[in-house]
């Protein structure tokens, strides 16, 4: 076991007695080795866990500033990279089996658990937590993609404008990226590219998922003149296709072999193949507008997203700012009504975004010097940090 070095442990609980009986247990239990940090609320957990590691988190689900299964899930979103085990007095069969699908390592009764095993519960925390880690290093080293899904609020949002900078952003940066257009009928990146390629998703799919591997992907693949790889979506009527889970995986496997960064371009009607592929993914984004068609979408699409198991993998969502005159709707607005942090704000850029679309280059590289350029790439360094630092702006 652990006991060869010291644990840190971040204790969330705002009850003086429960915090004490979680000393003695420790105490009684022998963790000598466990250091034991206390905090009352969730805002307190904020700071310190910005300010130093924690091997592990204890949670209370009732806090003075956050109630509920929503304590975990703002936790877990924001510090994905730390174990999180909830201790809570709530007996509710229902939220301990929803919290460890969301990624807890375990729930613990308060009144239910003994000494031993509440020491126990902290090490195969951290014991598995650690090797989830190295698993997920080791994929990487093995030359595997980091796979980032974008999925719109509904249609028009700018998906694919964001996907296709995003991309942009990271190969002319040094960082190869494959972007696919992860549907089953005509996408944009024809459209916003200026080239048609001559094979796409559909021709990959008529080989059988089986078949599918990065050779075949690779042939399907358009390198774009800025170093980017784009593997299309049908083209025609007749190529469209019902994409099946299997195949789905099979592509994206497969494109992830290939690039450093694989970007889904994911339509705002998700199937059960692009909630495979979100669901397999390291991070997915919600793109969506500051104004009300769009944020009630987005509430809609959130629910769908986490019923469908979609939960430690949507990350947050990013605003694209269509129109150069504001609603009156920020982005503090929005996370207060749909529940999830927004992480990037896109600047208003219709002309430029225009013009992008005419020479079939992506903004960044057709305005280098613009404001939305400059923003695109604070916010691709950002969202493909090992942890995303939260936004203090709004």
């Amino acid at each position: 076991m652990m006991q060869d070095r010291e644990m840190s442990v971040l204790l969330v609980e705002d009850n003086p007695s429960d915090a004490r009986l979680l000393r003695e247990m420790l105490k009684d239990a022998g963790g000598d080795g466990v250091h034991l940090t206390e905090v009352g609320n969730l805002d307190e957990a904020f700071r310190h866990l910005d300010a130093g590691d924690f091997d592990v988190v204890l949670l209370d689900l009732g806090l003075p500033d956050s109630r509920g299964l929503a304590t975990f899930t703002t936790l877990h979103q924001r510090y994905e990279d730390t174990p999180i085990v909830v201790w809570s007095g709530l007996d509710d069969e229902e939220v301990a089996i929803t919290a460890v699908q969301e990624g807890a390592q375990d729930y613990l009764l308060k009144k239910r658990i003994s000494a031993g095993y509440l020491l126990r519960s902290i090490e195969y925390a951290i014991e598995r937590h650690t090797a989830l880690k190295r698993e997920i290093n080791q994929y990487r080293r093995g030359g595997e993609s980091a796979v980032i899904a974008f999925i719109g609020a509904k249609g028009g949002v700018g998906v694919t404008t964001v996907t296709l900078n995003f991309g942009a952003v990271l190969a002319t940066s040094g960082r190869s990226a494959t972007a696919v257009e992860l549907r089953g009928t005509h996408g944009s990146f024809a459209s916003l590219l200026s080239r048609t390629p001559v094979e796409n998703l559909s021709h990959l799919v008529d080989l059988g998922a089986p078949q599918i591997n990065p050779r075949e992907v690779s042939l399907r693949i358009v390198k774009t003149p800025f170093g980017m790889n784009a593997l299309y979506g049908p083209q025609e009527a007749r190529e469209e296709i019902d994409l099946t889970a299997d195949q789905a995986a099979a592509i994206v496997d497969s494109a992830a072999a290939i690039a450093d960064f694989t970007l889904l371009d994911i339509p705002c009607w998700p199937s059960e193949a692009s909630h495979g592929a979100m669901r397999d993914s390291w991070r997915t984004f919600l793109v969506c507008e500051p104004e009300p068609a769009s944020i009630r979408e987005a509430r809609v699409g959130i629910d769908s997203l986490r019923t469908a198991g979609i939960s430690g993998q949507l990350a947050g969502a990013i605003l694209v700012n269509r129109a150069a005159v504001a609603v009156g709707i920020t982005p503090k607005n929005v996370e207060d009504s749909i529940g999830l942090d927004v992480l990037a704000v896109i600047p208003p850029a219709a002309e430029a975004c225009a013009a992008a679309q005419r020479s079939g280059t992506p903004v960044v590289l057709a305005q280098p010097d613009s404001v939305f350029t400059s923003s695109f790439i604070e916010t691709v360094d950002r969202l493909t940090a090992e942890r995303i630092a939260p936004q203090t702006v709004w």
